[in-house]
């Protein structure tokens, strides 16, 4: 098979997949990123031509979730003398809010870390 056969069966299957109407009960799934290889429809605009930015995956999201938790951990550690463990947690919590709606999830755990440590440290000199 061709990679213009190729496209144009992946193009058609998306179209088909995007037609079909997903139950109100389904369980949501998630889709894989451009770093598997695996496509999805919400690589594809609607004409299936153009990709689009793709979807997290549950493994991205319990890396982050990982590396959050890291994060709060080594805050509690470095803060202990100035700021309890839940003072540390809603600060890293308020940080990572902040960063909920960014696309791009490969830093927002060392964005959110500098955040949380810079609320930290004025909220012990002020």
């Amino acid at each position: 098979m061709t990679r213009p056969d190729l496209t144009v069966l992946i193009i058609l299957a998306l179209r088909a997949q995007q037609a079909w109407p997903v139950p109100a009960d389904a369980p949501r799934t998630e889709c894989n990123d451009h770093r598997s290889g695996e496509l999805t429809r919400q690589h594809f605009s609607t004409d299936g031509s153009a990709l689009l930015q793709a979807g997290d995956t549950v493994a991205d999201r319990d890396r982050e979730d990982d590396a959050i938790r890291a994060v709060v951990e080594r805050l509690s550690s470095a803060y202990s003398a100035t700021h309890s463990r839940i003072e540390v947690e809603e600060a890293v919590a308020k940080a990572h809010a902040s960063f909920a709606d960014r696309p791009l999830r490969e830093f927002v755990p060392v964005l959110v870390e500098r955040k949380a440590r810079i609320m930290l440290k004025q909220s012990s000199s002020g």
